[in-house]
């Protein structure tokens, strides 16, 4: 992985049952290089080297399909799916 500059947080609100839709966002100067689905970890979900990124991060707000899309791009453990 690319060397990670900063972390954004983005939030799609709760399903229909409650569940957090929230996703964490790497990047390495402009390009996205992980991404990890909240869940109820809250910044624990990101690897713990960039805890610290992810616990400072700024949330925005976003769609659940945004939210989804950006998650199809990476594994659960933040690593790019090859297309």
């Amino acid at each position: 992985m690319k060397k990670v500059t900063t972390i954004i947080r983005f939030n799609a609100g709760n399903d229909n049952n409650g569940n957090p839709r929230r996703v964490y966002v790497a990047f390495a100067g402009c390009d996205i290089v992980g991404a990890w689905d909240e869940g109820y970890c809250g910044y624990n979900a990101v690897p713990e080297k960039l805890r610290e990124l992810a616990r400072q991060a700024t949330t925005f707000s976003t769609t659940a399909a945004e939210r989804k899309e950006l998650l199809a791009m990476f594994d659960k453990d933040g690593n790019r799916i090859s297309e």
